[in-house]
């Protein structure tokens, strides 16, 4: 979902599962 990585994007901060490494 292209949105949670706009979202890790914005708040790196904020732990997204999404875009985790």
């Amino acid at each position: 979902m292209r949105s949670g990585v706009s979202l890790s994007l914005l708040h790196p901060h904020l732990p997204v599962p999404s875009v985790t490494p």
